[in-house]
């Protein structure tokens, strides 16, 4: 098998209360000569290698306001391109979905207070697939929508 790919990250804060990150990555993960698990079962080369997805991406924005509450909002975003389970099943598939979140919050007497929203679009995407048997299948699945608040501090 061969595997080549590239991962690059910025991080870009304009302003004093502005910043941005993000990250995308590129792999390819292939077999480079035919493969046989035992007689009649062969994949050819070229076949990707299980659970890589040729692309990955992340994001985050943050926009903190000022004053005396320190005041922010944050959106996140994340994407993973399809990937195969089996050298020699092609399907199913896991991946090739996009995630967005959202946070906004402020800190008061030393507790920072966080609302936010996770898998907004409440996406029901599989993460990754686990062969127990070649006729049975367990599928994780990303988070569904979540809706919650947080109280952090420091003790």
């Amino acid at each position: 098998a061969y595997i080549y790919g590239t991962e690059s990250s910025v991080s870009w804060q304009p302003t004093k209360h502005f910043q941005w990150k993000g990250s995308l990555a590129f792999n390819c993960a292939k077999l480079d000569e035919p493969y046989e698990q035992y007689v009649g079962r062969m994949a050819p080369p070229g076949t990707p290698l299980p659970g890589s997805s040729k692309w990955q991406a992340s994001s985050v924005a943050s926009y903190n306001l000022g004053g005396p509450l320190d005041p922010f909002i944050t959106a996140t975003y994340l994407y993973r391109s399809k990937a195969t389970v089996d050298l020699f099943d092609l399907e199913p598939k896991m991946g090739n979905y996009s995630i967005f979140g959202l946070r906004a919050g402020l800190t008061a007497a030393g507790v920072t207070y966080t609302a936010y929203v996770e898998n907004i679009g409440n996406r029901k995407a599989i993460s990754n697939i686990t062969l127990v048997s070649p006729t049975l299948l367990d599928r994780y699945y990303v988070a569904p929508r979540t809706i919650g608040l947080l109280a952090d501090f420091s003790f």
